[in-house]
């Protein structure tokens, strides 16, 4: 097999990874959270169809009510994209991370954990969630955060260290977890 060849289908490889990794977010969504959904699993059949679902956010203040139509994803795939956009920057694609895109994000999220909420305005000001300019309580919660956001984040850097070897991989995705989590 030539190098053209092989790059081209690591390429197509990379390619239906990440549509993959969208369309099941996009498939999974009305699963997550279901006290916050009008959909429920009595109704299910199984994990093949995209729907239409209507979702309860705001909180118990700000209640609302947001449409969202078949195959829109979350949260999840939005922050694959981010950290995607981030690693293109190659060396310097942390900083890209936490000082553009993560702050970015705030702007246009769905579906969004607290945790990563939190982080992301911290980052917002100019702070690291784990600094000690923030509130002891803040400091708390980012490291008591529980959840799996994190864990939706690994396929950009499996990607971009194809071939690498295991620790350099594990290293990078500590440090993109640690951006929004601190347990």
């Amino acid at each position: 097999m030539t190098n053209n060849t092989k790059t081209k289908l690591r390429s197509q490889k990379a390619y239906g990874a990440m549509l993959g990794a969208a369309y099941g977010d996009a498939l999974g969504w009305p699963n997550e959270r279901l006290s916050s959904t009008k959909y429920h699993k009595k109704s299910q059949k199984a994990l093949t169809k995209l729907l239409r679902w209507n979702r309860y956010a705001g909180g118990r203040f700000t209640p609302y009510e947001e449409i969202i139509d078949s195959g829109e994803y979350s949260d999840d795939t939005q922050l694959i994209l981010c950290l995607s956009r981030s690693i293109m920057k190659g060396e310097k694609w942390w900083l890209h991370y936490t000082q553009i895109e993560l702050p970015f994000w705030l702007s246009y999220e769905r579906g969004g954990g607290g945790a990563t909420k939190r982080a992301a305005s911290s980052w917002l000001s100019g702070i690291a969630p784990w600094s000690q300019e923030r509130k002891p309580q803040d400091i708390n919660k980012y490291f008591n955060a529980g959840g799996n956001g994190v864990a939706m984040r690994i396929l950009p850097h499996v990607l971009r260290l194809e071939g690498n070897n295991f620790p350099e991989v594990a290293e990078s995705i500590l440090l993109d977890g640690i951006t929004t989590h601190g347990h």
